[in-house]
Order: C-alpha cells, then structure tokens, then sequence
C-alpha cells in the first residue's frame, strides 16, 4: 500500500478528507511566460510572492515518493525510446541523458509530478495564511492526531490487538516519522478551516455546546410532477404533514416509541438504526434541522420541522456536555473533513495559487 493509500486508509477512519489537489478545484492558472530550452531549474508553480522550483518538486519526490519518480521517469524514457524505434528511418539504439528525461518530464508531467507539485503549493499557500491568522501546527499537534487516528482505528478492530502502531505502519510501507509529514497538511487545513468556521459561521469558538446526539423521523412522502397545479401540490403537503403528525401522536401516546416509529416510518437511511443520526456538530445538517437539533432538550420530540428532504420529527438524547470528550472529537474531523473540502479551493483562490505545469499542458491527466 502507498503512503497516499496510508494517508487515504487513515483520514478515511476517523471520516476526515485527504488534502488531494482538484484540478476541476484549483483557480485557472495564468499561463507561463515560454521558458529556455537551457533552463534546467525553472520556476513551475507560484502561491503570492513565493515561488516553487522544479529541482524542488524533484527533490520532493526522491525523498517522499521516490516510486511515483521512477514510474515517471520511466514513462519519459519509454515514449523517447519509442519515437526513436518507429521513426522514419528507425534507430536501432538510443541515448537518453538525465537532462533530457528531465527536460522532457517536465514539457509532459505525469498526474505523480503535477499532484505533487499541487501539494507543495498547497501547503505554502496554508503556511501563509497561517503566519496571517497567527496559528501554528507543532510537531506535537501531528502526533496528537496520528495516535488519534490510529487509536480509533482500533477501537473499529482494524488493527489488530497484537500489533503495534510501528507494526501497523510498516506493513503499510511507512515509518512513524513519513505517517506524521504526510499528515501535516492536513492537520494545518484543519486548524486553518476551524478558524474560519468559527469566525464566519459560529461567530464563537466552538465549545462543547456546538455538538448533539440525535434521532430523526424523516417522511419524504408523496412528492409533485414538474407540470403539477398549485392546488395539488398543496394538497399533496397537507398529506404528508398529516402524515408526520399521526407519527408524531403515536409517539406521544406511547403506542410507539420514537425508536420503533423510525424503523417503521422512516423513509431514510437512519431507519434501521432506529433514527440515530449520531453524534454531529453545529451547521452539519441543513439550517431549519440544525435550528431545532441544537434548542430541544434530551428526550423531548419536536413538532414537524420542514426541510427540502420533506418532514422530520427531530429527538436530541445527548447535549454535548454529555458527550464524551473522543464522541465530540470524533463528530468534528467528520466536519472538518466537509469543511476542508470546501476550504481549500477557496484558499487556492485567494492565495493566487498557480500551477505552471498545469497551465502549460492542461490536457495532462495520465500517470
């Protein structure tokens, strides 16, 4: 396994996204000036005033993915061979320098060379917005969440008992010190995406309060044709708020408990587990939900609440005090990973993220 499957194996655990590039994502990228043929070492990527050479992506690779360089460098070297083999007349030998192979890698990099140099301007356009925010990822911060990671993949048994974390990590081809670097861009897009969040959406720093354990009741019920009549359309509404609210009367008169009622009405997902929801933080679920999830009290059944997924009857049974400090955690990786996701491309953006290799062979999406 790679150490981006690892990093993909270990995100993935604790439900929280990997920092990948998107091409689709990443602002257009002005194109590059035409550089010299001579120019062994030119600038391939620029985040503000920073700029990324290309013997610094090769050095990336030699010392982090020095499999991703071969298999490249070998794809080169195959298709120059080629050229030569077929030409017209053929060669029956050929002579390919470094410099060449490099040169031509770089006029045609494969997805290994261009994913990571998005990674390399990625992080630089985190470091920068960090030092203006004025936060800082140590090294104990890194660790803290690998053990986190590790420690959680335990508890779900994938990892067995008898096997140490080092054990685990070599058997994936990783050592302890390449699993904490190739987790720190994604701790620091953590601690970049919190801030934000608590700035711009909580308008508070995030706290115990900002978590709930819940269950849900969703009746999707009949729904309209594109050409309905308003009068059937409305009339279709009243029957499927008729509808939650019976459920919500035989809850109410014990016939059914609330739990009961899921598995027997719900028309999502959460059915099977009773309506549970787990455990989610502020902002998870769409606005009208989150409205009410966060201002009941444990234990009580809310009226019928409206969403665009039709009509829920909402029971929150633990605040987030009464959550365990690992549930609350557990719940906000789970909302960083769909806030990083959105994050960072806005981060590309503003940063003046730019791909120069990208920007001059836009169709390169081979290995």
């Amino acid at each position: 396994m790679s150490k981006f499957a690892l990093t993909a194996l270990l995100a993935t655990s604790l439900g929280c996204g990997l920092l990948t590039p998107l091409a689709a994502q990443a602002p257009k990228p002005v194109k590059p000036a035409p550089t010299t043929n001579n120019d062994p070492n030119p600038v391939v990527g620029i985040v503000g005033d920073s700029k990324v050479t290309w013997e610094q992506v090769i050095a990336r690779m030699m010392a982090e993915n020095k499999d991703g360089l071969t298999q490249s460098i070998a794809t080169i070297v195959g298709q120059e061979a080629s050229k030569a083999f077929f030409a017209n007349p053929p060669k029956a030998e050929v002579t390919i320098s470094r410099a060449l192979a490099f040169k031509v890698l770089r006029e045609q990099p494969t997805q290994q060379v261009t994913v990571t140099l998005d990674t390399m301007l990625d992080e630089e356009a985190m470091r920068q917005e960090m030092l203006k925010m004025n936060l800082r990822v140590g090294d104990q911060d890194v660790q803290d969440f690998l053990k986190k990671v590790l420690g959680f993949m335990r508890t779900k048994g994938q990892i067995p008992a008898n096997v140490t974390d080092e054990q685990f990590l070599a058997q994936q081809g990783m050592t302890k010190e390449s699993a904490l670097r190739t987790m720190r861009p994604r701790v620091m897009a953590g601690a970049l995406w919190l801030k934000d969040f608590e700035q711009s959406t909580l308008g508070h720093k995030l706290s115990p309060d900002d978590f709930v354990q819940a269950r849900h009741i969703l009746v999707r019920g009949k729904s309209s044709a594109p050409n309905t009549k308003p009068e059937e359309i409305k009339k279709l509404e009243q029957e499927n708020l008729e509808k939650i609210k019976k459920i919500a009367e035989e809850i109410k008169t014990g016939k059914k408990t609330f739990e009961a009622a899921a598995a027997e009405y719900g028309e999502d997902g959460t059915k099977a587990e009773g309506g549970s929801l787990g455990v989610f933080g502020r902002s998870t679920m769409v606005k009208e939900f989150d409205a009410v999830a966060f201002d009941l009290k444990p234990g009580v059944v809310s009226e019928p609440i409206k969403t665009q997924f039709g009509y829920h009857l909402i029971r929150v049974d633990k605040t987030g005090k009464e959550l365990t400090p690992a549930q609350r955690d557990e719940a906000l990786e789970m909302l960083k990973n769909r806030g990083v996701s959105g994050y960072i491309p806005k981060l590309r953006k503003n940063a003046k993220v730019q791909n120069l290799l990208r920007s001059a062979n836009p169709g390169v999406t081979g290995e």
